[in-house]
């Protein structure tokens, strides 16, 4: 069967977390939102991502037939207001909102992340940088256990 399929511009409206869909808003159709809307991810079996885009945010979507009940949302999109931040091909870079970010640089060989409370963690020709407002401490001289997942 060959369906016909069109790409929309909308804004988030509601995110789930668990199942990693967003429902869209079309202003240029009469505010029409649309069924949860599965987000394209890098990467899901072997490697894993997880991203969801906020409330609000300006997305592409790719929508099957004629209604808005079947599609994907293929990512946010920059737009005159908001420009990228980072503009260097070789760089890997996502920042939040409190100014915490994560960098890498493949040209470079650069990893840094910095914290919201102004930690600062950087590995760069072999070396690590630590800065840290407040103090390292190992409980009972053991390493810390990784995040796990909510």
């Amino acid at each position: 069967m060959n369906e016909e399929s069109r790409m929309r511009v909308g804004r988030v409206s509601s995110v789930d977390e668990n199942n990693c869909t967003v429902r869209v808003v079309f202003p240029d159709a009469s505010n029409l939102v649309s069924a949860p809307l599965q987000m394209i991810i890098p990467f899901s079996q072997k490697n894993h991502a997880y991203y969801l885009p906020d409330i609000n945010e300006q997305v592409f979507c790719l929508l099957m037939g004629n209604g808005v009940e079947r599609g994907v949302c293929l990512g946010a999109v920059y737009s005159k207001k908001d420009q990228p931040i980072c503009k260097n091909r070789d760089r890997y870079y996502i920042e939040f909102e409190g100014g915490a970010h994560i960098l890498i640089d493949r040209k470079e060989k650069v990893v840094q992340i910095q914290g919201f409370c102004g930690e600062f963690f950087k590995f760069d020709n072999g070396s690590m940088f630590l800065d840290l407002p407040g103090v390292i401490s190992w409980l009972n001289g053991d390493m810390p256990t990784p995040l796990e997942e909510e």
